[in-house]
């Protein structure tokens, strides 16, 4: 999952430059949509990585997800989250809170700030719920929007990826002053084709050099519009190019 991973990385990278790190979280179970072994969907689990304190808390997880399902799924995060927020009250360090999310409604609430005394900002990877009204996965009347408008607007900053998703995060009622444009797209000077081809994935995958190559990396559901792609990916003429999906 690019959220999760992006988060994660993020995280070792703020506690390697002297960031003091609380990271509440859920027990593993992307992509498989099971529990890791070694942990359990029931029960706290306290531990540490990379310079960070890491609490993990009980999450339910559907064993066949379908589009309701992932709302108590989603849900149920918060829920089990908010005694371990409360818990770090006794913390001697201010705290800040940073959430990252893909679904709003699950954010842990940002007026806990007003308990801890601290900031609170939220990143916006993607709006999730939108996309599943759009799709038709969920009652047009669902009263998510609501839920997730109060949360939006509780944040002292709103930051998001892309000036598309500002402007969206804009009318659902964050003010101009905190929201902030913060992409996180490839930095080219660190990504860049290999210069011996063996290192390459083209040559991993066998693709002759004089080939294009039309490449997708990422998640692989109904809300990615891949069916768009696939089309264009049909046998054709030129056969110079060629499509590579990876998840």
């Amino acid at each position: 999952m690019g959220i999760g991973k992006y988060t994660g990385e993020l995280a070792a990278y703020l506690a390697e430059h002297g960031f003091e790190l609380h990271v509440v979280t859920t027990p593993p179970y992307y992509p498989e949509w099971k529990i890791k072994d070694g942990y359990s969907g029931w029960r706290y689990r306290k531990e540490s990585a990379e310079k960070m304190t890491v609490y993990r808390c009980p999450l339910w997880v559907p064993h066949r997800p379908s589009d309701l399902s992932r709302i108590p799924h989603l849900m149920s995060f918060p829920l089990s989250s908010f005694p371990v927020m409360l818990a770090q009250i006794g913390l001697e360090t201010r705290l800040d809170h940073l959430c990252y999310s893909h679904f709003v409604p699950a954010h842990p609430l940002p007026g806990w700030r007003l308990v801890f005394a601290a900031r609170s900002a939220g990143f916006i990877q993607d709006f999730e719920l939108d996309a599943a009204l759009n799709l038709g996965m969920l009652p047009g009347i669902f009263p998510g929007r609501a839920f997730e408008r109060f949360i939006l607007t509780r944040f002292d900053r709103v930051s998001t990826i892309s000036e598309s998703m500002l402007k969206l995060a804009l009318q659902k009622g964050v003010a101009e002053e905190n929201g902030i444009l913060f992409p996180n797209w490839v930095d080219t000077h660190l990504i860049f084709p290999f210069s011996d081809p063996k290192d390459s994935l083209r040559h991993e995958l066998g693709i002759p050099e004089g080939k294009v190559i039309v490449l997708y990396s990422g998640s692989m559901g109904a809300k990615q519009g891949l069916e768009n792609s696939l089309h264009t990916a049909q046998p054709r003429e030129n056969t110079d190019i060629v499509f590579v999906f990876l998840r």
